[in-house]
């Protein structure tokens, strides 16, 4: 409820300044929780009319097709926002997830382990690559890679079932 209250509000504040791209970026991202996927995509257009080289603006339409399901849309809205800023943690989190989903496993792991030079106590990045380096059938790689999770946060118990899946 509380994000269709902000749509609402989105809406009005779009009435009285159609000219800013952080409505229709924040509306975007209010859509995207209520799963109103073309509307999202919608507002995100708007914002890149508005200003086009913004990496949130492009993560956040690399989300929204993350979330529908069409990866190869996900795969170059992320790497655009890496156009923008190469160092931008979310989207190469999010490229070397939808990586995964596409079967290019090294590009997958490539993505986790700059994120990981970004920032060595991401335990999403070290669960990820224990995930690929099950899929690759390297699981001795993928034990260390669960464990390096499970030192990050030992209270986070997927990793324990991953590790002993491994």
């Amino acid at each position: 409820q509380r994000y269709e209250e902000a749509l609402s509000n989105f809406h009005e504040a779009q009435s009285r300044n159609p000219e800013n791209f952080n409505i229709y970026f924040n509306r975007a991202n209010a859509e995207l929780v209520l799963k109103m996927f073309d509307e999202a995509l919608s507002d995100l257009d708007e914002a890149i009319s508005r200003v086009a080289d913004d990496e949130n603006i492009y993560h956040s339409k690399g989300i929204v097709f993350q979330e529908m399901g069409q990866v190869q849309s996900a795969i170059e809205q992320f790497l655009k926002a890496l156009e923008y800023n190469p160092n931008f943690k979310p989207s190469l989190f999010h490229l070397g997830l939808m990586y995964h989903l596409h079967d290019e496993l090294f590009l997958s792991l490539e993505c986790f382990a700059k994120v990981l030079k970004l920032d060595p106590s991401d335990r999403r990045a070290y669960e990820s690559i224990g995930l690929v380096y099950c899929d690759l059938m390297y699981f001795d790689l993928a034990v260390g890679a669960f464990t390096k999770a499970i030192n990050i946060l030992p209270s986070c118990g997927v990793n324990y079932f991953y590790r002993g899946k491994s």
